[in-house]
């Protein structure tokens, strides 16, 4: 199995339009769907689809922005990947 480890940025749209959108054109796009989806991939290579955000940053108007930013999952590096 080839795993491809990418970096996506949105600058519009929620998380959630954005995250579908990344999982239905890396599966139809471009041929390569997220290892482990069960909706746009076979589902296989993986206990869950293996998508996470690093760091989210969100402009609010009239508000201040939110910035979260969530360590690299232990589980990535079962399959191979490392966070650097």
């Amino acid at each position: 199995m080839r795993l491809v480890r990418t970096y996506s940025r949105w600058t519009t749209g929620g998380s959630i339009q954005g995250a579908v959108g990344l999982r239905v054109h890396s599966a139809s796009g471009i041929g390569i769907p997220l290892l482990g989806d069960p909706v746009y991939g076979d589902g296989k290579g993986a206990w869950r689809t293996m998508l996470h955000a690093v760091a989210l940053d969100v402009d609010r108007e009239g508000k201040q922005p939110i910035s979260a930013i969530a360590p690299w999952p232990a589980e990535f590096a079962t399959l191979g990947f490392s966070d650097g």
